[in-house]
């Protein structure tokens, strides 16, 4: 027997196997979709559904996941430039302002037009309470409010919430709005001291969630810091 007839015989013995195992196995392409797309097999199965059509459909789910994975990324990209936009439209009007009250208006207009939130406000620490102004998103309360305990471990620990606020802070922040809140965001204002919380809410309870919009409020939130220290230094 020549070379050749051994590896013949080799080849035959491991077709055989193959197809012993399929017919022992007849669940093996369900349990193994992926196998359809190494697999190279001539159509011409005419009415019947062939493995090269099986495989087609295979190819195009796996095309269908890319292109949603593709556009995800891409709305991520543009959602993540319009935040940097929203962070540099910030800080031009920050720099603009003189004085704590116009620097509030200030980070106010900016946040409306590009965190997508319905209510801004910001409340700061003083040392007296001289409560808000009428259409004003500056409140000014004492640290013994007991409104403060609401937010002590965030002050503390200087931690970013996003989502739904808890009935306390949002009667703190809101007011009687806080009813139309769906999601809110809530940063503490700190710079070498604690100086208050700024916070953002919105009526759809998808805008601001635990899993995004973290960092654009970091950086939000340092830069209102800054600037609220420029002004009372």
């Amino acid at each position: 027997m020549s070379e050749l007839d051994d590896l013949s015989t080799v080849d035959r013995v491991d077709d055989n196997a193959v197809l012993q195992y399929l017919r022992t196995q007849p669940d093996f392409f369900k349990r193994h979709p992926g196998a359809f797309t190494e697999l190279n097999v001539t159509h011409d199965s005419g009415a019947a559904v062939s493995l090269v059509e099986r495989q087609m459909l295979s190819l195009r789910e796996g095309n269908r996941r890319m292109r949603a994975q593709v556009d995800d990324m891409i709305a991520a990209a543009h959602h993540n430039q319009s935040l940097s936009e929203g962070v540099h439209v910030l800080a031009r009007a920050l720099l603009a302002a003189r004085g704590v009250d116009a620097l509030v208006e200030a980070a106010h207009g900016a946040l409306l037009r590009s965190a997508s939130a319905d209510q801004v406000a910001i409340v700061l620490f003083s040392e007296s309470d001289c409560g808000t102004v009428a259409g004003s998103p500056l409140r000014r309360v004492t640290s013994g409010d007991t409104g403060w305990q609401a937010f002590s471990s965030m002050l503390d620990e200087r931690l970013i919430r996003c989502g739904l606020a808890t009935d306390a802070q949002l009667a703190f922040l809101f007011g009687e709005s806080a009813a139309s809140v769906g999601s809110t965001a809530i940063a503490p204002l700190h710079a070498e001291r604690n100086l208050g919380v700024l916070a953002m809410a919105s009526r759809d309870d998808t805008v601001f969630t635990r899993d995004k919009g973290h960092l654009f409020l970091e950086q939000v939130a340092g830069l209102i810091s800054a600037g609220i220290a420029r002004e009372i230094a």
